[in-house]
Protein backbone atom coordinates (compact mmCIF):
# COMPACT_ATOMS: atom_id res chain seq x y z
CA UNK A 1 0.00 0.00 0.00
CA UNK A 2 1.38 3.90 -0.65
CA UNK A 3 2.42 5.86 2.12
CA UNK A 4 0.01 8.57 1.51
CA UNK A 5 2.34 11.11 3.54
CA UNK A 6 3.97 12.19 0.31
CA UNK A 7 0.30 14.28 -0.69
CA UNK A 8 0.44 15.29 2.46
CA UNK A 9 3.67 17.39 2.21
CA UNK A 10 3.40 18.04 -1.18
CA UNK A 11 -0.31 20.49 0.03
CA UNK A 12 2.56 21.66 2.63
CA UNK A 13 4.69 22.87 0.05
CA UNK A 14 2.32 24.50 -1.92
CA UNK A 15 1.23 26.57 1.34
CA UNK A 16 4.86 27.68 1.78
CA UNK A 17 4.96 28.65 -1.63
CA UNK A 18 2.03 30.42 -2.28
CA UNK A 19 2.33 32.85 0.39
CA UNK A 20 5.42 34.20 -1.47
CA UNK A 21 4.75 37.08 -3.69
CA UNK A 22 4.73 36.32 -7.05
CA UNK A 23 7.94 38.31 -7.94
CA UNK A 24 9.81 36.29 -4.92
CA UNK A 25 8.25 33.17 -6.53
CA UNK A 26 9.28 34.12 -9.88
CA UNK A 27 12.90 34.92 -8.73
CA UNK A 28 13.05 31.56 -6.73
CA UNK A 29 12.04 29.35 -9.22
CA UNK A 30 14.67 30.27 -11.56
CA UNK A 31 17.61 28.15 -9.32
CA UNK A 32 15.39 26.20 -6.69
CA UNK A 33 12.02 23.82 -6.62
CA UNK A 34 10.31 21.57 -3.50
CA UNK A 35 10.74 18.12 -4.06
CA UNK A 36 8.01 16.33 -1.60
CA UNK A 37 9.10 13.04 -0.36
CA UNK A 38 7.23 10.20 3.11
CA UNK A 39 9.12 12.24 5.33
CA UNK A 40 8.91 15.86 4.15
CA UNK A 41 10.31 18.33 1.91
CA UNK A 42 13.38 19.30 0.09
CA UNK A 43 14.04 22.42 -1.17
CA UNK A 44 16.51 21.37 -4.43
CA UNK A 45 18.97 23.63 -5.96
CA UNK A 46 19.53 23.58 -9.86
CA UNK A 47 22.43 25.98 -9.40
CA UNK A 48 25.09 25.57 -11.82
CA UNK A 49 27.86 24.75 -8.31
CA UNK A 50 25.46 23.12 -6.36
CA UNK A 51 22.85 21.24 -9.12
CA UNK A 52 20.42 18.85 -7.27
CA UNK A 53 21.79 19.70 -3.79
CA UNK A 54 19.30 19.66 -1.59
CA UNK A 55 18.30 21.17 2.53
CA UNK A 56 15.60 19.67 3.91
CA UNK A 57 13.74 22.46 6.46
CA UNK A 58 11.30 20.41 9.59
CA UNK A 59 7.73 21.34 9.20
CA UNK A 60 5.43 24.14 7.50
CA UNK A 61 7.06 26.95 9.51
CA UNK A 62 10.51 26.00 8.52
CA UNK A 63 9.99 25.58 4.67
CA UNK A 64 8.87 29.07 4.63
CA UNK A 65 11.39 30.48 6.94
CA UNK A 66 13.86 28.31 4.41
CA UNK A 67 12.56 29.92 1.32
CA UNK A 68 12.38 33.23 3.23
CA UNK A 69 15.92 33.09 3.58
CA UNK A 70 16.75 32.18 0.13
CA UNK A 71 15.32 35.52 -1.71
CA UNK A 72 15.98 37.67 1.22
CA UNK A 73 17.64 40.33 -0.98
CA UNK A 74 21.27 40.33 0.21
CA UNK A 75 21.22 36.90 1.07
CA UNK A 76 19.94 36.26 -3.27
CA UNK A 77 22.26 38.23 -3.87
CA UNK A 78 25.07 36.43 -2.34
CA UNK A 79 23.86 33.66 -4.38
CA UNK A 80 23.39 35.02 -8.11
CA UNK A 81 25.65 37.86 -7.66
CA UNK A 82 29.01 37.11 -6.61
CA UNK A 83 31.55 34.15 -7.47
CA UNK A 84 30.35 31.05 -7.35
CA UNK A 85 32.74 29.73 -4.75
CA UNK A 86 31.57 32.40 -2.66
CA UNK A 87 27.91 31.67 -3.38
CA UNK A 88 28.64 28.28 -2.89
CA UNK A 89 30.26 28.60 0.46
CA UNK A 90 27.66 31.03 1.74
CA UNK A 91 24.62 27.99 0.66
CA UNK A 92 26.93 25.20 2.44
CA UNK A 93 27.93 26.98 5.63
CA UNK A 94 26.63 24.54 8.46
CA UNK A 95 26.88 28.14 10.56
CA UNK A 96 23.58 29.00 8.97
CA UNK A 97 19.88 27.41 9.97
CA UNK A 98 19.36 27.10 6.55
CA UNK A 99 22.55 25.06 4.28
CA UNK A 100 22.36 22.54 1.54
CA UNK A 101 24.86 18.98 1.49
CA UNK A 102 28.13 20.14 -0.10
CA UNK A 103 28.79 18.25 -3.03
CA UNK A 104 32.50 16.41 -2.90
CA UNK A 105 34.65 14.80 -5.12
CA UNK A 106 34.73 14.76 -9.29
CA UNK A 107 31.63 16.41 -10.50
CA UNK A 108 28.50 14.36 -11.38
CA UNK A 109 28.06 14.03 -14.79
CA UNK A 110 24.33 12.83 -14.52
CA UNK A 111 23.23 15.76 -11.75
CA UNK A 112 24.74 18.25 -14.29
CA UNK A 113 22.68 17.75 -16.96
CA UNK A 114 19.50 17.04 -14.82
CA UNK A 115 19.93 20.65 -13.30
CA UNK A 116 20.69 21.90 -17.03
CA UNK A 117 17.64 19.98 -18.19
CA UNK A 118 15.27 21.61 -15.25
CA UNK A 119 16.83 24.95 -15.99
CA UNK A 120 15.99 25.32 -19.69
CA UNK A 121 13.02 22.82 -19.60
CA UNK A 122 10.13 25.57 -20.22
CA UNK A 123 11.99 27.39 -22.99
CA UNK A 124 13.69 24.49 -24.86
CA UNK A 125 12.38 24.29 -28.40
CA UNK A 126 14.58 22.07 -29.25
CA UNK A 127 12.97 19.40 -27.00
CA UNK A 128 9.45 19.95 -27.98
CA UNK A 129 10.65 19.97 -31.44
CA UNK A 130 12.54 16.63 -31.09
CA UNK A 131 9.24 14.58 -29.46
CA UNK A 132 7.34 16.34 -31.92
CA UNK A 133 4.75 18.25 -29.84
CA UNK A 134 2.64 20.91 -30.40
CA UNK A 135 3.81 22.68 -26.72
CA UNK A 136 6.94 23.13 -24.79
CA UNK A 137 7.48 21.13 -21.89
CA UNK A 138 6.88 22.23 -18.34
CA UNK A 139 9.21 20.69 -15.51
CA UNK A 140 6.98 19.49 -12.74
CA UNK A 141 9.38 17.21 -10.98
CA UNK A 142 12.73 15.95 -9.93
CA UNK A 143 13.21 12.22 -8.31
CA UNK A 144 9.85 11.48 -8.12
CA UNK A 145 8.89 8.23 -6.02
CA UNK A 146 6.01 7.34 -3.51
CA UNK A 147 8.01 4.92 -1.51
CA UNK A 148 11.53 3.46 -1.10
CA UNK A 149 12.72 1.34 -4.17
CA UNK A 150 13.40 1.55 -7.73
CA UNK A 151 10.73 3.52 -9.33
CA UNK A 152 12.52 6.88 -8.77
CA UNK A 153 12.05 9.24 -11.77
CA UNK A 154 14.74 11.59 -12.89
CA UNK A 155 12.53 14.40 -14.15
CA UNK A 156 8.89 14.64 -14.50
CA UNK A 157 7.35 17.48 -17.53
CA UNK A 158 4.27 18.04 -19.00
CA UNK A 159 2.89 19.49 -22.09
CA UNK A 160 -0.63 20.41 -21.49
CA UNK A 161 -1.64 16.95 -22.92
CA UNK A 162 0.60 14.05 -21.20
CA UNK A 163 3.16 13.53 -18.42
CA UNK A 164 6.79 12.89 -19.58
CA UNK A 165 9.16 10.41 -17.10
CA UNK A 166 12.17 11.42 -18.14
CA UNK A 167 15.48 9.35 -17.18
CA UNK A 168 18.64 10.54 -17.64
CA UNK A 169 22.13 8.44 -17.95
CA UNK A 170 25.28 9.46 -17.57
CA UNK A 171 26.43 6.50 -20.00
CA UNK A 172 25.11 4.73 -23.46
CA UNK A 173 22.78 2.12 -21.55
CA UNK A 174 20.76 -0.80 -23.60
CA UNK A 175 18.35 -1.45 -20.22
CA UNK A 176 15.58 0.57 -22.19
CA UNK A 177 13.38 -1.86 -19.92
CA UNK A 178 14.04 0.11 -17.03
CA UNK A 179 11.75 3.44 -18.00
CA UNK A 180 9.34 1.13 -19.05
CA UNK A 181 9.05 -0.78 -15.80
CA UNK A 182 8.98 2.40 -13.84
CA UNK A 183 5.75 3.83 -16.44
CA UNK A 184 3.72 0.33 -15.58
CA UNK A 185 4.78 0.85 -11.72
CA UNK A 186 2.96 4.67 -11.70
CA UNK A 187 -0.12 3.78 -14.28
CA UNK A 188 -0.98 0.77 -11.28
CA UNK A 189 -0.91 3.59 -8.82
CA UNK A 190 -2.50 6.43 -11.43
CA UNK A 191 -4.66 7.77 -9.00
CA UNK A 192 -2.54 8.32 -6.69
CA UNK A 193 -0.39 9.79 -8.51
CA UNK A 194 -3.07 12.25 -10.12
CA UNK A 195 -3.40 13.44 -6.79
CA UNK A 196 -0.06 13.98 -5.62
CA UNK A 197 1.12 15.86 -9.06
CA UNK A 198 -2.44 17.96 -8.82
CA UNK A 199 -1.35 19.14 -5.03
CA UNK A 200 2.46 19.94 -6.29
CA UNK A 201 3.90 22.64 -5.61
CA UNK A 202 5.14 25.68 -8.14
CA UNK A 203 3.68 23.79 -11.33
CA UNK A 204 0.69 21.53 -10.69
CA UNK A 205 -1.02 18.98 -12.98
CA UNK A 206 -4.42 18.94 -12.42
CA UNK A 207 -5.41 16.65 -15.37
CA UNK A 208 -3.21 14.61 -18.15
CA UNK A 209 -3.89 11.90 -20.21
CA UNK A 210 -1.40 9.48 -20.42
CA UNK A 211 2.40 8.79 -19.05
CA UNK A 212 4.83 8.75 -21.54
CA UNK A 213 8.63 8.07 -21.38
CA UNK A 214 11.96 9.19 -22.80
CA UNK A 215 15.30 8.28 -21.99
CA UNK A 216 17.93 10.71 -22.58
CA UNK A 217 21.60 9.26 -23.07
CA UNK A 218 25.00 10.98 -23.71
CA UNK A 219 25.75 11.46 -27.57
CA UNK A 220 26.76 8.40 -29.49
CA UNK A 221 29.10 9.14 -33.32
CA UNK A 222 28.44 6.10 -34.95
CA UNK A 223 25.09 6.79 -36.82
CA UNK A 224 24.17 2.89 -36.81
CA UNK A 225 24.49 2.68 -32.59
CA UNK A 226 22.44 5.47 -32.78
CA UNK A 227 19.81 3.81 -34.79
CA UNK A 228 20.07 0.74 -32.62
CA UNK A 229 18.75 2.73 -29.83
CA UNK A 230 16.34 4.24 -30.97
CA UNK A 231 15.00 0.91 -32.42
CA UNK A 232 15.47 -0.71 -28.80
CA UNK A 233 14.15 2.45 -27.33
CA UNK A 234 10.51 2.10 -29.83
CA UNK A 235 9.73 -1.56 -28.96
CA UNK A 236 9.68 -0.38 -25.13
CA UNK A 237 7.46 2.00 -26.20
CA UNK A 238 9.36 4.59 -25.39
CA UNK A 239 11.30 7.97 -27.07
CA UNK A 240 15.30 8.04 -26.87
CA UNK A 241 17.15 11.28 -27.24
CA UNK A 242 21.01 11.82 -27.29
CA UNK A 243 22.26 14.92 -25.42
CA UNK A 244 25.46 17.30 -26.46
CA UNK A 245 27.32 19.43 -23.88
CA UNK A 246 26.38 23.11 -25.15
CA UNK A 247 26.50 26.82 -23.74
CA UNK A 248 23.44 28.54 -23.12
CA UNK A 249 23.89 32.47 -24.40
CA UNK A 250 21.65 35.54 -22.83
Amino acid sequence: MINRSIIKNAEMATNAWIKLDKKDRDKLKKYFHLRPTQSGITIVSTLSFLPMRGLNPNGANKISDALNFLKQKNNYRKITQVSTENAKMFLTDKDNEFYFKSRSGKSILEEDVQATMINYMGDDSNLKNKLRLRNKIKFVSSELIFQQGKQRVDIVGYDKKDIYFFELKKDRTSKMNQLTDYINYYNNHIDVLRELLSNYPINPVKRFNQIKGCMIMQYCEDKKTRTDYKKEAKNFGIKLLFYNSALSYQ
